[in-house]
């Protein structure tokens, strides 16, 4: 009795994310020239900021502003994780065609933990392991989301990654680390991007979906 009703209840929650990811993301068509851009290493030296984090080697480029303490984006970043494994053709079609961005946008006014999360996954990617980090951290989301100490979480998840934990302590607060953060939500905040997760399909906004599966056949017909 009590497995359904705990079934029941995520399928609510599920159900509940995308009927308010929808209401933000009414169908459209816009396109915000540049956004597919990568920022190159030189580019990111000069601002004294990092590069864009990325995936894949496609032609095609998916931008996703995303807060790892967000509900509606672990949905989305596990959904597309285990239709990767579910789905060999879906796997190749993210890895070939695709190169995967993923930009912080983290809500601060409502997550409490969110800048220092972006912060400690961007002290992740100084080291290679920036999805990795956030696969991890996205997992344990309910562990850190509003934890007054999400610190130590994310220090858990560099030693489970097998980092060097003390340059990573010293990188999440570092200059560097925070300007890229910033220079993240700036953008998203320039295009007047209003929640998480928004996602770009070649300078394209996307939107308006009403679910996982439509979500994923946009991907698939994007890249034909």
């Amino acid at each position: 009795m009590n497995i359904k009703i705990i079934a029941i209840s995520i399928v609510a929650i599920v159900g509940f994310l995308f009927v308010s990811y929808s209401a933000f993301n009414k169908p459209e068509t816009v396109t915000f020239d540049g956004v597919s851009e990568l920022r190159t290493p030189e580019q990111a030296s000069a601002a004294g900021t990092l590069v864009d984090r990325a995936k894949g080697s496609g032609p095609n480029v998916m931008v996703e502003y995303s807060d790892l303490q967000c509900p509606a984006c672990k949905s989305f970043h596990e959904y597309i994780e285990q239709e990767k494994t579910n789905d060999a053709e879906f796997a190749r079609i993210m890895s070939e065609e695709y190169t995967v961005v993923f930009r912080h946008f983290p809500l601060v006014s409502i997550h409490r933990n969110a800048q220092l999360a972006a912060q400690a996954a961007e002290a992740a990617g100084a080291q290679d392991a920036f999805f990795p980090f956030i696969d991890s951290a996205f997992a344990r989301q309910q562990e850190w989301g509003n934890s007054a100490t999400a610190r130590d979480v994310f220090i858990e998840i560099a030693q489970e990654l097998e980092l060097d934990v003390e340059q990573f302590s010293t990188d999440i607060d570092s200059p560097a680390v925070k300007a890229k953060v910033e220079s993240d939500l700036s953008t998203a905040l320039s295009m007047g991007l209003n929640s998480t997760p928004t996602f770009f399909i070649n300078d394209q906004k996307i939107g308006g979906f009403g679910s996982f599966e439509d979500f994923k056949a946009i991907i698939v017909q994007s890249a034909q």
